[in-house]
């Protein structure tokens, strides 16, 4: 089950370069009049987060060095503020790697029924934030 993930807007930071842009509900890039749909500053940055959350650390030998341990840690029998702090840890190991990205701040986690809301800031190197969050 892969986790949902949810960006929100913010101010744009123009170092980081282009990219095109990445449709995950529909695993696919976004094309328009035939063409990729570009994407620059703070987009990509946001676009690699969701694709970081997303991509489970370790599951295959090409993600040595890039993702998350989420998977490993539900499985873990982790429970209360022990599987919070967890969560918290690989969230920021994974995300604090990037180049543009200063730190990740403000975590919430909400109970869901048997799921998990995790809602945090991604802080940016130009002093720009924006909101992240992952269900799990």
């Amino acid at each position: 089950m892969l986790p949902e993930i949810n960006i929100s807007d913010v101010q744009e930071t123009s170092s980081v370069g282009k990219s095109f842009l990445f449709d995950f509900s529909k695993g696919d890039f976004v094309i328009k009049d035939g063409k990729f749909v570009e994407i620059e500053g703070t987009e990509v940055i946001k676009q690699w987060v969701n694709a970081t959350l997303r991509t489970e650390k370790f599951k295959y030998f090409i993600y040595q060095d890039h993702g998350v341990e989420i998977e490993d840690i539900l499985e873990s029998g982790f429970s209360g503020e022990l599987l919070k702090i967890e969560l918290k840890r690989t969230i920021k190991e994974a995300l604090e790697v990037h180049e543009q990205i200063q730190s990740v701040s403000n975590f919430n986690f909400t109970q869901v029924g048997s799921a998990m809301n995790i809602t945090f800031t991604v802080n940016l190197t130009d002093g720009t934030s924006f909101g992240g969050e992952i269900n799990v």
